[in-house]
Formats: structure tokens, sequence, C-alpha cells
């Protein structure tokens, strides 16, 4: 599958500076890293376009087996985890040991790719916002013609809002990990790891293994057009594609440097736990970059709310006001947050994890507010300030996405 790299190739053993179990019952600043291994196992990791599997050959009217290498993950004697060199590690499940100790069905299965993991509307566990995306169907549709539709919104199109990310992402004191947080078909992923930003590695999550499978398809596509394209381009960051649960990462305290989570924080159903993990697992200094959406439009296109979060169609913010809220309770600071409402009914969250020297400086004004005198309430209201929320209009709008190609710096990224 094209030269894409991944640190999942390595013939021996090696432990993951990122990576952990998330069901650790250590403390995850402290937690062991995961032990990643290859093995000798061929299997078929999927099915997808035959252009993916061989770059640069006739793509043929169906898709094709996906060849991969078994690969375990496993900390300290705790679960294992197991995933292929083409597609995804799977840090949700663990695989299951009984399979392992069955060698008839356990070659069987190598030879017929995973059933994938859907919850279908109607049975007890299906949550909406959660589980809408697993279907493979909604994973095909999504870059051919779901996404365009964001723009009713305010969205201000993909490549404008990859620049926004990229900016923001240029300011941070360190590069060398970034997250694409529930990637989806892996739009912002192609860009940002293929836009020439100097990241040494990048990670791919979300929750639907179909989601991932189409990350991978068309990332492998992408790069392998850009190489054919300028040959003697740098190379693209590591990339490893991680399924995961936004409110249990698989990340090490204070490991990854920038997030990105385009149109995803309305699909979390646990938002305050994937926000407060989202905080831990950035250093100190890193950067968080989303995008979601207001109420407002998921009322106007009939979308279910409920009290019951379980039975909600999305996440319903209700104002950037409440929205920045929501990140500040996450553990960023008021100062380091800052929401964008671009009209009608998108929101461009940008924030900033602050660093020891910033907490220790808090500290300090808090300590220095305890001596100052009792203000009057007319003094006080004059001087307190409100939410810090910019509200714009949006004058982009996102361009319909063909099978055409457009450059990024020295890459050719397949739209």
């Amino acid at each position: 599958m094209g030269r894409t790299k991944s640190s999942f190739v390595a013939e021996q053993s090696t432990d993951d500076p990122v990576l952990i179990d998330p069901n650790t019952s250590e403390s995850k600043d402290t937690a062991v890293p995961l032990s990643i291994a290859t093995t000798s196992t061929l299997v078929v990791a999927g099915l997808s376009s035959s252009a993916s599997v061989l770059p640069g050959t006739p793509a043929l009217p169906f898709p094709v087996p996906v060849p991969g290498i078994r690969i375990t993950a496993s900390a300290d004697g705790g679960p294992t985890y197991s995933g292929t060199t083409s597609s995804y590690i799977d840090l949700v499940e663990p695989q299951d040991d009984s399979d392992l100790e069955d060698n008839l069905k356990n070659n069987l299965k190598n030879l017929f790719p995973n059933l994938p993991k859907v919850s279908l509307p109607g049975s007890k566990d299906y949550v909406p916002m959660q589980d809408l995306f697993t279907s493979p169907a909604v994973s095909f549709a999504y870059e051919r013609g779901w996404r365009q539709g964001f723009k009713a919104a305010g969205f201000p199109g993909v490549e404008k809002e990859y620049e926004m990310v990229r900016d923001f992402f240029a300011e941070a004191e360190e590069k060398k990990v970034v997250v694409d947080m529930s990637c989806g078909s892996g739009l912002f992923t192609r860009r940002l790891a293929l836009g020439g930003n100097g990241y040494e590695r990048m990670l791919a999550c979300d929750y639907s293994d179909s989601m991932l499978v189409e990350t991978r398809s068309r990332y492998v596509q992408a790069e392998y057009n850009a190489r054919r394209k300028n040959p003697d381009s740098p190379d693209p960051p590591v990339i490893d594609l991680i399924r995961l649960d936004v409110a249990n990462l698989p990340f090490r305290t204070g490991s990854v440097d920038c997030m990105n989570a385009a149109a995803a924080m309305h699909c979390w159903p646990r938002l305050d736990e994937g926000l407060a993990e989202i905080y831990r697992s950035l250093k100190p200094g890193g950067l968080f970059f989303a995008s979601t959406f207001l109420s407002r439009y998921f009322k106007r296109v009939g979308a279910r709310s409920s009290n019951d979060i379980s039975k909600q169609s999305f996440q319903m913010f209700e104002s950037a006001e409440s929205v920045k809220e929501i990140i500040c309770n996450a553990g960023f600071q008021e100062s380091d947050v800052e929401v964008t409402l671009l009209e009608p009914a998108c929101l461009i969250i940008k924030a900033k994890k602050g660093t020891d020297m910033d907490i220790d400086d808090t500290d300090l004004d808090m300590g220095e507010e305890e001596t100052t005198p009792e203000t009057t309430s007319e003094t006080a209201s004059e001087t307190s300030s409100p939410v810090d929320v910019e509200v714009v209009t949006a004058t982009v709008v996102e361009t319909e996405e063909t099978e055409e190609t457009k450059e990024v710096d020295d890459w050719e990224v397949e739209i």
C-alpha cells in the first residue's frame, strides 16, 4: 500500500513514546507505554478501492482485499490490542485471547476482513451521535456530498479551515506530535500530513473503524499522487491510525503538541470527559483547534433533541459563550480560549494549554486578590469582563469537491 510510513512496522517490539493502555489502573501521567510488535502473520485488513491497494493502476469497478501484517500492543501484562500495518490499531476493544488459542479459527479469520463494528438504530446500545458514523454508508458518503452541506451552517470550506488550523499550529512551541481527533474520512489528516508542515508524527484517530478504513484508503492515494508529482519532496511525518474513545484517550499525559477536532465535538456523547482528556494529553503550551455547530442548525434540519444524551442526535450548543465555558471547565484558562462564531451557526475554537509558569502567575494573581480591599458592586460591574466571543459573518463558501487535485506547498493532495 504505497510507501506510507508508520511507527508500527518495527521488526521487534518497541515501546511507544505516546500510546498507553487506555484502561490502565495506573495514573496516565506515569503509565507504562504500550509495547508495539509486528507478527509474521499476513492478514486481510479490509476491502478498499484498487487504487489505494495498487496506486497508479487502473481502478477496478469493485473493492479488493487489502493485505497487511498483524500488529499487537500491550503494556506490562495488561490486555492485548491488535490491528494491522495497512489499516489501524484498535485501542477500544482488546482482542479475544480465546481466539488466539484456537489456531485454526485464528488462521481462518486472517483470510477475511473483520466485519465493521456497527451499532444499528433500534438496538439497546445505539447512541446516535456516536454510532451514526460507524456505518460504512456514511463513511462512504462523507466526502461525496455530506461534508459539502456544512456551508449552510457557515463553515468556511475545507481548504480555508485547513489554513486556519495550519496557521494556528504554526504558533506551537513544538510540532512533533499532532493528532487529528475524530478524523472522519481523513480530510484534515491528508492536508496536515502532506502540507509540508514539519510534523514528526501524526495520529489520525476515530471511534468508527469504517471511517479509519476510508482515511487510510484516501491517504495512500493522496501520498502516491504527491510523490509522483515531486519525488524529491521531503518525507511526510510518520502516520498512524488509531481507533479510540475520546473520553478515554490512550495518550500519555503531556505527550501531544497539537490537536485538531474538525466538526467533531457535537458527536461526543461524553463531551466533558473528552475535553478533559484532551487537556490532559496536551503538553504545556499545546494547542487545540476545533470546529462545531450551534444547535440552531440542528434544530433547522430536524435533528433529535432529548434530555437523555444517549438518545440525542448531537450535542446541542446554544451559544458561543456556553461553549467557551465548557472548554474552560476542561482545564483551559479563559484568557487562552478564543471562540469565533461564523454566522449563522459555525463555531471555531482555539485553545492553548497553559504552561507551569502561567499556572504559577495565576496563583500569584489569586493571592494578590485576597489582599485587595473589597470593591463596591458598582465598581465590580465596571471591571468585570464578558466572555470574549468574536462574531463574524462567513463570506467564504465551500467549493464543490471533485476528483481534481490541489497543490499544498511541494505536495499534491487529492481532495
